[in-house]
């Protein structure tokens, strides 16, 4: 369906009356002809996901009656769901406190974890990474990591608990001390780390201090085909943090996609620096300690819209691995919602992340030898629906 794509990434087949937008109430497309997800490609050079049914998953928290994940239908996931779930062999570093291994909406896609943390600039000591008894011993603060982790990549469609962005696989890499504190060093050299461990997303859901050193460290990781996403935090105030062309500043957004504000010195930050907002208010996440049932509802934070941006990225690569990180982060400008005054500002940045057409600019940009065929199979069906629609209209009429 279209409700996920944004109307400017549609045209008008040169040789069709119907624009494909009007086709989505008056059809579902045959399974061997859905999977082409075609908008007169040839012409139009715009391959979308307009005839895709939404995948609308099982998972307890999302569906009925829970109905929790109001942010999904926000991002319109359900769209980008209905082409992919996301690789399951894209890894995706989280740089945070650790992430328990067993939580069941994870299980089989936790790798051993890493850490880069240490005390300041120049320390010789790396603390080593937490184990899942002291990470599920721990408060909330040493639980963050799950938190993101699971935000990000729940499982999808497994029946329990909530629905993660994908399902990719999850490297846990340790950038605090025992506090759940962490510093500019830590977290270069965990982003070093990541991109030389082949983590396509990098996800970092904490201030970042020094943001020079991280810039330093996130340039070194696009240079390796990594994207690197950080929080904006949650000062509820104008931060003058530069504009650092390889770190991609996510801020918050509340379910009227106005900025999340939860008090006065709680909610998102914003300034130049801020790239693209997410939602941020009660997110569903993975907790396995807190009883009764492993799951949390939390109230807000950037921390939060961070994994769900990264998340978006994942899926684009997860649809077309040969784009670049500038592509990639290209794909999510042209496909996000502008909010706030016309254009990149510094509350909402580039916009609000759309998963469906991010998805659906992702499908476009894969150089298939059978475009031609595709296209030619696309104006097919357009006439031949046109020619039923007409029929129909005589019929009605």
């Amino acid at each position: 369906m279209l409700a996920g794509i944004n109307r400017q990434f549609l045209h008008n087949c040169p040789l069709c009356t119907l624009n494909p937008y009007t086709l989505e109430e008056t059809f579902v497309m045959p399974l061997p002809v859905r999977s082409l997800f075609v908008c007169c490609a040839f012409f139009g050079g715009i391959l979308s996901q307009a005839w895709a049914v939404p995948f609308l998953p099982n998972d307890f928290y999302y569906r009925a009656p829970q109905n929790l994940q109001w942010y999904s239908t926000k991002m319109h996931l359900e769209d980008a769901w209905s082409v992919t779930l996301g690789d399951p062999t894209l890894k995706v570093a989280i740089l945070d406190t650790g992430v328990i291994s067993t939580t069941p909406d994870l299980t089989s896609r936790v790798l051993p974890a890493l850490s880069t943390a240490v005390a300041g600039l120049g320390s010789p000591t790396i603390f080593p990474p937490f184990t899942d008894a002291q990470l599920a011993a721990g408060n909330t603060s040493i639980r963050h990591g799950t938190y993101v982790a699971s935000v990000l990549a729940m499982q999808i469609n497994n029946n329990i608990g909530g629905a993660g962005v994908g399902n990719f696989l999850i490297q846990p890499i340790r950038i605090t001390n025992d506090t759940a504190q962490t510093n500019a060093q830590s977290i270069a050299n965990g982003i070093r780390l990541a991109a030389d461990q082949g983590c396509k997303i990098i996800n970092v859901s904490y201030t970042l201090g020094d943001p020079g050193i991280v810039a330093d460290a996130a340039d070194y990781a696009r240079s390796k085909g990594s994207l690197v996403f950080v929080g904006a935090g949650n000062s509820n105030r104008l931060e003058t943090i530069a504009d650092y062309p390889s770190l991609i500043f996510i801020g918050g957004t509340n379910p009227n996609d106005e900025r999340w504000v939860q008090s006065t010195n709680n909610g998102s930050s914003f300034g130049n620096f801020v790239d693209f907002v997410a939602p941020a208010q009660n997110i569903v996440a993975a907790d396995p300690p807190l009883a009764p049932n492993g799951y949390a509802l939390l109230s807000g934070g950037t921390s939060f819209s961070t994994p769900l941006a990264a998340g978006v990225a994942g899926l684009i690569w997860s649809v077309n691995p040969n784009l670049t990180p500038d592509q990639v982060e290209q794909i999510l400008r042209d496909s996000a919602v502008d909010l706030g005054a016309p254009g990149r500002d510094q509350f909402f940045g580039h916009g609000r992340i759309d998963a469906g057409a991010a998805v659906a600019l992702a499908v476009a940009s894969i150089p298939e030898p059978g475009t031609i065929m595709v296209g030619i199979a696309g104006m097919t069906w357009l006439v031949w629906r046109r020619r039923r629609v007409s029929s129909a209209h005589s019929v009605c009429g």
